[in-house]
C-alpha cells in the first residue's frame, strides 16, 4: 500500500446518513408494493443487496482508514458512529420487511431470496421492530458504559473480562506479593464501581424485560435467542452439550488446576495465581517466527491451502495486522521488556469483512504473547465463515451469524492449527498450548 493510500481519509459526510438510509428503504419498499411481477421485486432486491452491501463496506472501510492512521480516539468515535448507524438501518429493515409476514407473501419472499434469506428478513422483522427502537437504543448505551468500565479496569471485552495491559503485566509477576497486591488494588478500584455497576445492571435488566415483552416474547432469553439467529434444534441441544463438557472436561480442569499450584509451590491457586503459570513465566513468541504475517500465512499453507491466496492479498494490501504486547519475562527481547509505565491498557482484536469488496482487515493490537495466536487462528475461522456465507447467501442482509455458529468456526480453525503453533513458539510450542487449556479451566 502506498503512502497515497493511506492518506486518502474517508469524510465522514460522504458515509450514507441515515436520513437517506431511511428514503432508500421506503423507496424501496414503495418499489416492492407496487411492482407486481416477481422479476421487478427480485430487482428491488437486487438493488437493496447492493446497496446494504455499500453501506456496510463504508462504515467498515471509515474504521479501517482509522485503524491505519492510529487514532484511538477516532477509532472509538467510528465504532459508536456504526453502533448506531447498524442499529437504524435493522430498524429500517424491520419496517421493510413487516409487508412478507403473512404465509402467502412469506411464499413469495422465499421464491426471490431462498428459505435463509427469509429467515433473515423475519428474524431482522420481529427482533427490530419500529416500536422497539427507543429500548434497543438503551440497552446498547448501557451495554457500552459497561464496556468502557472494562477497559478502564485493563479488562478485555472480549470473553470474560480477561486482564489485560497493565493490569495483565503485574499479575504475570513472579513474585507472588506483588501479583497480592497488584489484585488487592485492582479489587479496590473495582468496589469504587460497584454501585454505579448494580445501578447498570439493575437498568438493563428492566429494559430487557421490557423489550421482551413489546416483542411478543415470554421472557427475554426467548427474545435473544431469536435475535442471535439460535435454531429450536441448538437451543435444544444446550443441555446435552453441558451434560458432556461436565463429564469430559471438569475432571481434568481439577487435574489441571492441581499440577498449576503444585509448578508454583502453592497448595491452593488464588485468583492473584491464575495468570502465572510456571515460575518460568509465560509462553512467548519464537525469534524466527517475525514477521508474525508471514510465519501465519506460512502455517495456513498447512491448513487451508485452498484459500491462502486470499489471506496472501490480504498481507500485501496492509490489512493483516499482527501486533503483540510486550511479555512480563526477562528473557523476551523481541518486543522489549518495557517498564510497567510504557505498557500500554489498549488491546483489542478488530475483524472488518466488506462485503461490497469482499477484502477483511483483521487487527489484533496489543495482544499478550501466550494469547496471541490462538486469537489468530479463532479470528481466521471468522473469516472462513464470511465467505462462505457469501457462497451460500448470495443476497446480503446485515446478518449476524449465531454465537454458535462463530464459535464452532473459530474454535475449529484454532484445533486446527494447533501442530503449526512450533512456526511461532519453537520450543515452547507444547507449553502454549497446555497455557491456553489452562485458562480454559480456570
Amino acid at each position: 500500500m502506498t503512502d497515497t493510500d493511506h492518506t486518502q481519509f474517508i469524510d465522514m459526510d460522504e458515509v450514507s446518513s441515515n436520513e437517506q438510509v431511511s428514503y432508500f428503504l421506503n423507496r424501496t419498499k414503495s418499489k416492492l408494493m407496487f411492482s407486481r411481477n416477481k422479476s421487478a421485486q427480485f430487482a428491488s432486491l437486487e438493488e437493496l443487496d447492493l446497496q446494504l452491501r455499500e453501506y456496510d463496506g463504508t462504515r467498515k472501510r471509515f474504521l479501517r482508514e482509522s485503524i491505519l492512521r492510529s487514532d484511538a480516539s477516532l477509532l472509538s468515535t467510528s465504532l459508536q458512529q456504526s453502533i448506531s448507524f447498524s442499529l437504524h438501518l435493522k430498524g429500517e429493515l424491520s419496517d421493510l420487511f413487516q409487508r412478507y409476514s403473512d404465509p402467502k407473501r412469506k411464499a413469495d419472499l422465499i421464491a426471490l431470496g431462498g428459505e435463509a434469506y427469509q429467515a433473515e428478513a423475519e428474524r431482522l422483522t420481529v427482533c427490530y421492530q419500529p416500536h422497539l427502537f427507543g429500548l434497543l437504543k438503551q440497552e446498547e448505551a448501557i451495554v457500552q458504559e459497561q464496556m468502557q468500565c472494562f477497559s478502564r479496569h485493563g479488562l478485555s471485552v472480549r470473553g470474560f473480562a480477561t486482564p489485560m495491559g497493565k493490569l495483565r503485566y503485574d499479575l504475570q509477576n513472579s513474585s507472588r506479593e506483588q501479583r497480592i497486591g497488584s489484585y488487592d488494588n485492582y479489587m479496590a478500584s473495582l468496589e469504587q464501581e460497584r454501585q454505579l455497576t448494580h445501578e447498570r445492571f439493575l437498568d438493563l435488566h428492566k429494559i430487557r424485560c421490557e423489550l421482551a415483552e413489546k416483542a411478543g416474547f415470554r421472557s427475554f432469553e426467548e427474545y435473544q435467542i431469536r435475535r442471535l439467529g439460535v435454531s429450536d434444534m441448538l437451543h435444544d441441544a444446550i443441555p446435552t452439550y453441558h451434560k458432556l463438557v461436565r463429564h469430559h472436561f471438569l475432571p481434568l480442569a481439577k487435574t489441571i488446576r492441581f499440577q498449576h499450584a503444585e509448578r508454583l509451590g502453592l497448595t491452593v491457586l488464588r485468583p492473584w495465581d491464575y495468570f502465572l503459570l510456571s515460575p518460568y513465566g509465560t509462553p512467548e513468541l519464537d525469534d524466527d517466527s517475525y514477521p508474525l504475517a508471514e510465519c501465519f500465512i506460512s502455517s495456513l499453507e498447512e491448513i487451508i491451502e485452498k484459500q491462502l491466496g486470499y489471506f496472501v492479498d490480504m498481507n500485501s494490501a496492509g490489512d493483516l495486522r499482527i501486533h503483540p504486547a510486550p511479555s512480563a519475562n526477562e528473557s523476551d527481547l523481541r518486543e522489549r521488556r518495557l517498564p510497567r509505565s510504557n505498557i500500554e491498557d489498549e488491546s483489542f482484536t478488530l475483524h472488518l469483512f466488506m462485503p461490497d469488496s469482499q477484502k477483511t482487515m483483521l487487527v489484533l493490537q496489543n495482544i499478550p504473547q501466550e494469547l496471541i495466536v490462538d486469537r489468530l487462528f479463532n479470528m481466521t475461522g471468522k473469516v472462513m465463515l464470511d465467505l462462505s456465507e457469501t457462497l451460500r447467501n448470495p443476497l446480503y442482509l446485515p446478518r449476524l451469524p449465531a454465537h454458535y455458529e462463530r464459535d464452532l468456526a473459530s474454535f475449529s480453525l484454532a484445533l486446527l492449527s494447533y501442530n503449526s503453533w512450533e512456526k511461532f513458539y519453537g520450543s515452547m510450542a507444547d507449553y502454549a498450548r497446555e497455557w491456553v487449556l489452562t485458562q480454559y479451566t480456570l
